[in-house]
C-alpha cells in the first residue's frame, strides 16, 4: 500500500512538473508572438501564435485576439472573421471583448474601402478601354477619310489630265518646281536654289509663260518640235533693256514641264532652269 502511494504521488508530481513545463513553454512563446506583432512581424506573430495552442492543445482568448490583431494588420479578413468567431467562444473579459469586437468594425470598413477602390480601378481600367477604343477608331476614321481624299485626289487629278488630254490644253495652269539660277554680273558670279510657282496661258501651238522668273507681262514661245512623247517650245522678248530667251520641253510621259530661261543685257547675265509639275 505504501508502495502503491509512493508511485501515485511520484506519478502525480511528473505530471505537475510537465504541466509548469508546457504552461512555461506556452507563455515564453506567447510572450515571441507579442514582440513579433510590436515589430510589425503579422506572419512571425501568427506562427508563434501556433506554438502556443500546440504546446496547450487548446487556445484562448489572449491567443485569439492576437491572432485577430495580427491577420488585420496581414490583411486578410476572411481569417480575422475566424478568429472572432473563435474568440466569442471562449471566455474572456470585458476589455478583452470588446478589443476584439472593434475589430468587427474596422473589418468591415476596411472591406468597404477595399471594394471601393476595386471598383474605382475597375472604373479606370474601363475608362482606358473606352478611351483607347476610342482612339483606335478616330485614327481608322482618319486613315479612312485621308485614304478617301487621297483616291478622290486622285480621280481628280486623272479626270483633269484626261479633260487636258481631251481639250488640247496640256500646259494651261500653274505649275511648281524647284527654279536654279546662276547670275554674272560684271565679273561677280552667284547663284542658289527657290521654289517657284509660275502660271502658263495656252492657246494653240502658243504658250505664254508668266510670274516667277519670267518678265514681268510674260514671254511667248510657239512650239517649235512636236516628238511624240515631247513637245518643245521656244521663244524670246525684250524688257527693261534686256534680251529673254526661253525654251520649254513638255515630257508627255512623266508630266513635267524643263525650261531654261535665259536674260542678257549689256552688264548682266542669268540663266534659269527648273522642272515643274502642275498644280492645275
Amino acid at each position: 500500500m505504501k508502495k502503491l502511494l509512493h508511485t501515485f504521488i511520484l506519478l502525480f508530481a511528473f505530471t505537475m512538473v510537465q504541466a509548469q513545463t508546457a504552461d512555461d513553454k506556452a507563455k515564453a512563446y506567447y510572450q515571441e508572438a507579442q514582440k513579433a506583432f510590436e515589430s510589425r512581424n503579422y506572419k512571425q506573430a501568427i506562427d508563434y501564435c501556433k506554438q502556443v495552442t500546440d504546446v496547450l492543445k487548446t487556445t484562448n482568448a489572449r491567443i485569439e485576439l492576437l491572432r485577430i490583431k495580427s491577420y488585420f494588420e496581414l490583411g486578410e479578413y476572411d481569417k480575422v472573421k475566424a478568429s472572432i468567431k473563435t474568440f466569442t467562444s471562449l471566455q474572456a473579459s470585458v476589455e478583452l471583448k470588446n478589443e476584439a469586437l472593434e475589430y468587427l468594425v474596422k473589418v468591415e470598413k476596411a472591406e468597404k474601402e477595399a471594394e471601393e477602390k476595386r471598383l474605382a480601378e475597375q472604373r479606370r481600367l474601363e475608362q482606358e478601354r473606352i478611351a483607347k477604343e476610342q482612339k483606335i477608331a478616330e485614327e481608322k476614321r482618319l486613315k479612312e477619310e485621308a485614304e478617301r481624299e487621297r483616291l478622290d485626289d486622285e480621280r481628280r487629278r486623272k479626270t483633269e489630265e484626261q479633260r487636258r488630254e481631251d481639250s488640247g490644253l496640256l500646259l494651261a495652269g500653274k505649275w511648281k518646281g524647284i527654279d536654279e539660277v546662276y547670275e554674272l554680273i560684271a565679273n561677280l558670279e552667284r547663284g542658289g536654289k527657290s521654289d517657284q510657282e509660275i502660271e502658263i496661258e495656252e492657246k494653240g501651238n502658243v504658250i505664254k509663260l508668266m510670274k516667277g522668273p519670267f518678265p514681268s507681262g510674260g514671254i511667248e514661245a510657239k512650239l517649235f518640235s512636236d516628238q511624240g512623247d515631247k513637245k518643245i517650245y521656244k521663244g524670246s522678248t525684250k524688257y527693261n533693256g534686256a534680251r529673254y530667251s526661253v525654251e520649254c520641253t513638255y515630257n508627255k510621259n512623266d508630266k513635267t514641264l524643263e525650261y531654261v530661261l535665259t536674260m542678257k543685257s549689256i552688264s548682266r547675265f542669268r540663266s534659269h532652269n527648273g522642272t515643274y509639275k502642275i498644280l492645275y
